[in-house]
């Protein structure tokens, strides 16, 4: 029988989570520098090498490939965390096998907005010639497809962190994600704000100037090198959350009841 998540959710102010996690951070900043690191300069050289080709199907894989660079460094950034919160000591190289053996539960929540990425940036290179003529600019294409993105991941926003927790199982950790985020009220936007700033506002300025492959691939450097804190902070706001959740089994339907037969 499915469970749903009942309880009130009372999260701490989010100041003493951003502090506490920019404290675990820097006790171990070599293990996660080196995985934002890595996970940045692959995203960037993809999203260099995609706009060089300037292909329609190339300019389509620029959106998914940002968006999964996000998803797996965050992923091995909070398995990372997870050994922290289990008091043990976290490693880079165990943190991204961890991540690999939940590879598909991690990112099947994820492959509708993978696929939507790739269809609708594919959708505007075909058609750039009638976006052209309808003067459309380029900013405007870009803010929608990163509006719909946000909408989309929002409600999954502590999912990735909720999976790397052993006691619950893979549809239990997205019941209660989701439940977190829509008791948490503004505190996820928030959280989102503080650590996607550096990235909107390098990406405001291009947007402003000019929007390249390079800039293109500087903003996804930024975008990607903010996933250890992401999973810092999430991690703390959804072990918070959690212990004061509870799974309840979800009531039965009562079953339609037949009239017997006169006779």
């Amino acid at each position: 029988m499915p469970n749903r998540p009942v309880g009130d959710v009372e999260l701490r102010p989010l100041s003493e989570v951003f502090e506490e996690a920019i404290g675990t951070l820097q006790q171990e900043m070599s293990e996660y520098s080196f995985i934002a690191l890595v996970g940045a300069v692959l995203a960037c050289l993809a999203v260099l090498a995609l706009g060089v080709i300037d292909s329609a199907v190339s300019l389509a894989l620029i959106g998914p490939i940002i968006a999964l660079s996000m998803i797996l460094t965050l992923a091995t950034c909070a398995a990372a965390f997870g050994c922290v919160n289990s008091h043990m000591q976290p490693d880079a190289g165990g943190a991204a096998l961890a991540m690999l053996r939940r590879l598909p539960v991690i990112l099947l929540p994820w492959l509708p907005l993978l696929i939507g990425l790739g269809a609708a940036s594919y959708a505007l290179a075909g058609f750039a010639d009638y976006i052209d003529k309808a003067h459309i600019p380029d900013w405007v294409q870009v803010i929608g497809l990163a509006a719909l993105a946000l909408l989309y991941a929002y409600p999954r926003s502590l999912t990735t962190v909720a999976l790397f927790d052993e006691q619950f199982t893979p549809s239990q950790a997205q019941q209660l994600s989701g439940f977190i985020v829509r008791s948490s009220g503004k505190r996820i936007w928030a959280m989102w704000a503080i650590v996607l700033a550096p990235a909107v506002l390098m990406a405001g300025l291009a947007l402003i100037t000019t929007l390249d492959t390079v800039t293109g691939a500087l903003i996804t450097c930024f975008l990607v090198g903010a996933m250890p804190l992401a999973a810092a902070m999430s991690s703390l706001l959804f072990y918070d959350a959690a212990s004061q959740i509870e799974l309840a089994p979800t009531p039965a339907a009562s079953a339609p009841r037949t009239a017997n037969p006169r006779a």
